[in-house]
């Protein structure tokens, strides 16, 4: 239930919301003229109706969940600690389910690094076939470009093998999930 004081205060607030809806229609329309006088006069009875109604209507809901509370609290005093169990349990659950998705994505991304590992391994060793294969050239330039194929293919298989390596030492322990 509403108190003395709280009701007089909201007594108060709607009619200084009446009067300023009063001064703003008041401007709009001035009351000089007996046509928009009537007018604004039942504009005026319209809100004044409107606004008891809502009024009315918070009364109402705020004295309902006064009574739903007090009722709720005398049938069950652990409520409050139920659905604050429940709320932590379907946390906790949706964030297990997360953390099993980032799992299985972290998996399937070392499994891709190590099959581009492979495949890399395995053009460095046809690279090399080929390159023993062929007749050796006498030109510089060849040399050269064999030399710095060589370094390129070097250069990555380092570059996944570090990539590999950082996926398998940092990623797990970042979420605490090495550990179990």
């Amino acid at each position: 239930m509403m108190k003395g004081g709280d009701s007089c205060s909201n007594k108060n607030g709607f009619e200084r919301t009446i009067r300023t809806v009063y001064a703003q229609k008041k401007a709009e329309h001035p009351t000089g003229d007996d046509m928009n006088g009537g007018l604004y006069e039942a504009m005026r009875k319209e809100l004044r109706h409107a606004v008891e109604e809502i009024r009315m209507e918070i009364e109402h809901s705020m004295e309902k969940t006064n009574i739903d509370s007090l009722q709720s609290g005398k049938s069950d005093g652990f409520q409050g600690g139920s659905t604050l169990r429940k709320n932590h349990a379907t946390k906790l659950e949706q964030s297990e389910k997360c953390r099993q998705d980032l799992l299985a994505k972290l998996l399937s991304e070392k499994q891709l690094g190590r099959d581009i590992s492979k495949i890399v391994k395995e053009l460095l060793s046809d690279s090399k076939n080929t390159v023993s294969e062929k007749p050796s050239r006498a030109r510089r330039r060849s040399n050269d470009r064999s030399r710095m194929s060589e370094r390129l293919t070097e250069e990555a298989e380092k570059y996944f093998e570090d990539f590999i390596s950082n996926v398998e030492d940092t990623d797990i322990f970042i979420f605490g999930w090495g550990k179990e």
